[in-house]
């Protein structure tokens, strides 16, 4: 009776035990592999991101382009008082730049340079119209801006800016100029020119192809950015630059 007791004791004792080796090589194994997985979707994941900010970026951009450059040169040849004046007066010589009433130019660029779009028109006092610069009359009597686009490089880096003129004899140079977009690479301008004289652009032509200026009724300009997403070290199918084009009508001509 006492043996079978001690028997029963001991037969329900249940014997405790860990892993094998090879039940720890995979779990280690397995672990690793959700590890592995975790970082390439974490890798993944900030690429992803950075992509998409970087053309988020690029977008911007373009859209603060476009709205400079459209605010800027739609108001080419825009006087006050066309009932009372001409253009000529209200937009006088400006010798070696502007003949009488000339609204638009520019230049072709050479070895590499961007070309140039220079616009100037009329504004009366507290009448809200702006310059390249951002600022506007409230001299009490009429005004007129004349704005120099260039792209220029500045801490290595190729920027759109504009100059100011700061009046009728004064010459408008890129020295001067504030710095409004970066990142780009080139800026081409053509000029729509009126042909037939119907009033529309039948033609697009280079600065140093435009032999009448007042004849100018667009301009269309390609502007080369900066891709952020391109890598030399990856071929990942990124192009280095991406173009951006814009035609502009000018309202005031």
């Amino acid at each position: 009776m006492r043996t079978n007791r001690l028997h029963c004791i001991h037969g329900g004792v249940r014997r405790a035990h860990g892993f094998t080796l090879i039940e720890l090589q995979v779990s280690i194994v397995i672990a690793l592999v959700l590890l592995l997985a975790v970082c390439t979707l974490f890798i993944s994941q900030r690429k992803t991101f950075s992509a998409q900010n970087g053309l988020a970026q690029l977008q911007e951009k373009e859209r603060l382009t476009a709205t400079l450059l459209a605010g800027i040169i739609q108001p080419a040849g825009y006087y006050t008082s066309p009932t009372t004046s001409s253009r000529a007066t209200a937009l006088p010589a400006v010798s070696g730049i502007y003949a009488a009433g000339q609204y638009i130019v520019g230049t072709t660029g050479t070895a590499g340079a961007s070309d140039t779009i220079r616009v100037r028109y009329q504004t009366a006092s507290g009448d809200g119209i702006l310059n390249c610069q951002g600022g506007s009359n409230s001299t009490g009597g009429n005004k007129y801006y004349d704005n120099l686009f260039t792209v220029q490089t500045i801490n290595n880096t190729k920027v759109l800016t504009c100059a100011l003129g700061a009046g009728a004899a004064a010459s408008t140079t890129a020295a001067n100029a504030v710095p409004l977009v970066d990142g780009l690479q080139s800026m081409t301008v053509n000029y729509g020119v009126d042909t037939v004289g119907n009033g529309s652009a039948t033609q697009y032509l280079t600065a140093s192809n435009v032999a009448n200026w007042n004849a100018v009724r667009s301009v269309r300009i390609v502007l080369t950015f900066v891709n952020p997403n391109y890598n030399a070290s990856v071929n990942d199918g990124q192009p280095q630059t991406i173009a951006y084009t814009q035609i502009i009508r000018l309202m005031g001509v």
